[in-house]
Formats: structure tokens, sequence, C-alpha cells
């Protein structure tokens, strides 16, 4: 029996509940799964979409539409490695991807391992509660700016596209707490490209190249495709989620609103709101200026157009 039909005959017999968790979903490995869960059953499924799992093919975006059309949740976040599978009070933990070739529905398969636990003795239960609280809910938003930056570095792919093909990228993490800390965003690119020899206060260099490393962003893109690759990154943030859903409620963000979303997604920094806030307006206007702008005066984030 294939890891596939193990994990089908695991899924079918949930009554109430069941989780997905894997950095790589393919969508033709999910629909398979999927169709084993009966309807009445409350499914989450939960994966990352780095900008280069997706390049490289490990991820497809197909995931959202199938998520979608079952009105099964979508979460999204970044540093996930675990292989996690949960129905009702049993779990299954392991190597294994949902991919055709991880769980043996294509050949060659991977050789991958996939072990039942018991949830409430393993940990798993506090990993699940900590695995949810750092994710974000996918959007089309999401898709959208992911599908549009593969079709930036598919039609004209620079000589990193292939470096992404075989794996070669670094392997800094998003955390989930991540705020921005570089004051002029527009000057990472220059850090990006030249590093050391990028014509910036040495006093700040030091941050920029650390602020750079996070996003893992594969070498020799243009400035419209770093631009690009910062936005896919940033949005799945709990930070930046939290200031879209508050402006899609309420029409902007202003500094009681940061102090309070904040607290609610447990980041603490040392900074001032209002200089949490004045960064993340220039990281906004820079990063995703087609979607919106600030107001000095106010210090607010405007949503200009939706994506």
């Amino acid at each position: 029996m294939s890891w596939g039909d193990y994990l089908i005959s695991f899924l079918k017999e949930a009554s109430n509940n069941v989780l997905i968790a894997a950095p790589f979903i393919r969508s033709a490995a999910l629909s398979r799964l999927l169709e084993s869960i009966p309807e009445s059953v409350d499914t989450r499924i939960i994966t990352r979409w780095r900008p280069a799992d997706v390049l490289s093919g490990a991820s497809d975006l197909g995931v959202y539409d199938i998520a979608e059309a079952k009105s099964i949740p979508l979460l999204l976040r970044n540093d996930l490695h675990a292989k996690l599978f949960i129905a009702d009070d049993q779990s299954i933990v392991g190597s294994a991807n949902v991919t055709e070739i991880a769980l043996g529905w294509r050949q060659p398969p991977n050789l991958e391992l996939l072990v039942q636990v018991n949830p409430f003795s393993s940990g798993i239960e506090a990993f699940v509660e900590e695995l949810i609280t750092g994710s974000v809910r996918a959007t089309r938003i999401h898709q959208h700016h992911l599908a549009r930056l593969v079709e930036q570095l598919s039609s004209s792919p620079p000589t990193a596209f292939n470096e992404v093909s075989k794996g070669e990228t670094t392997s800094s993490v998003l955390p989930p707490n991540w705020i921005p800390r570089a004051m002029n965003p527009e000057e990472l690119y220059d850090v990006y490209s030249l590093g050391h020899e990028a014509d910036v206060s040495r006093t700040t260099l030091p941050g920029m190249l650390e602020e750079v490393a996070r996003f893992s962003v594969i070498p020799n893109l243009s400035e419209p495709e770093f631009i690009a690759w910062i936005a896919c990154s940033i949005i799945q943030t709990p930070l930046v989620q939290g200031v879209f859903e508050h402006i899609g409620c309420q029409g902007s963000v202003n500094e009681i609103a940061l102090t309070q979303l904040l607290n609610n997604i447990g980041i603490k920094d040392d900074n001032s709101p209002r200089a949490v806030l004045l960064t993340l307006q220039r990281w906004l206007t820079h990063f995703l200026e087609d979607s919106y702008e600030t107001t000095p005066e106010s210090i607010r984030l405007m949503r200009t157009k939706r994506v």
C-alpha cells in the first residue's frame, strides 16, 4: 500500500475534524486526499507559499481553488516544515508532503515515512495551537501576487531561476512575528544587489543585510522582480494580513489600531507603535504601491485599490 492510500484509509474514518499540514502541497495529491473525507467533516489545510517553493514547483497555487471550491480554509505559514495529518483524535506525523511523488502515486516514489501517534501524549495539541496562531488565511490576493511573480520570472527567466529549480536558495525564514525594521525600504534593492558595497549608511547596513536575508530572495533579480518577491512574502505575515483585514473593515489603520493589532498577534517590540506604523507605511507604499497609500497628517494606511 502506498503512503497516499494509507492516508486515504486514515482520513475517510474521520467524523468530526481533519487537519492536513505540509509545507509542499500539490493540487493532484490534495484532491485525492480530500475526496476521501466526508463532506460533513470540519477540514483545515495548512501549507507554506514561499516564493521559491512556488517557483520551483514544489507547491502549486491551484491548491487555493480546490480548497475554496470545497469551502475549506487554507492557511499559510512561512516557517512550516512539519508534516501532520489529524483525523478526530488520531494523528499521523512523518516526512511525506502532499505530493504524488511523496505519497507513492508517481513512480519512482520518494522514500518516506509516516507514523501514527497519540496526539494527547506527544505534544501535538500544543504544536497545532502554535501552528494556527502564527498562520494567516490564504486569499485570492496571495494567489494573485504569487502568480504574477511566477509569470514575471517565467516569461523572462533570470539566471537565478535555474538555481530555484536546483533548490539552491538560502535557508532564512520569515518568522510569524515579523515586523519591518528598515526605515528606508527603497534602499533594500541596492543592499540585495551590492551587499556590503551598497551605498547606504554604514550604521544601518548590517540591519538591512539581515532584513534582506529573511526573505530568502534568489540572486540576480531585477528591481521590479525583487519588489514583487518581497510583496509576496510580507502579505503572508500576521502583521500585514491583520492590517489588511482591519482596513477592509474600518478603511484605515492608525496608531491605536496598530497597537491593538500587535497585542492581538503577540508581537512585542522595543519601538513605539508610532515608529512601527511609520515604517510599515513606507513598506506598504514601496512594495504594494498599487494597493495602498499613506496620509502623513494622521499616520494612516488607506486602501486605494483592491488587488
